[in-house]
């Protein structure tokens, strides 16, 4: 009688943290489905600049020189107003990615 009793208090406790876990999964389920409605359209307007965010976008690469170069050009490619974009490069290489990404960002910088 007494094993029967445990056997049943284990076999409650398992069925509950099961439930809970269903529970868990369901409201992930109506989380993603809530999300995957909501737009995808910028909240902004490109062509009012006033309306447009301070964006920092930073890099950072640990001995990445041969990286460097065509993180560069893709960064610059980016299409937001220049006066409202800064971009970091977090550098602490041991190699020559230093100077190689100093020389390429003087390249597509240059100054007047």
């Amino acid at each position: 009688m007494y094993i029967e009793t445990v056997i049943i208090v284990i076999y409650t406790i398992a069925l509950l943290l099961i439930f809970i876990y269903a529970l868990a999964q369901l409201n992930l389920l109506f989380n993603y489905l809530s999300a995957k409605n909501i737009s995808n359209e910028p909240k902004f307007n490109l062509s009012h600049p006033e309306e447009v965010p301070y964006v920092t976008i930073q890099l950072p690469v640990y001995n990445e020189m041969y990286v460097m170069e065509r993180l560069l050009d893709n960064i610059a490619k980016i299409d937001y107003p220049k006066d409202k974009l800064e971009i970091q490069v977090l550098d602490d290489s041991t190699d020559e990615t230093v100077a190689t990404t100093k020389a390429h960002i003087e390249k597509l910088n240059p100054q007047d």
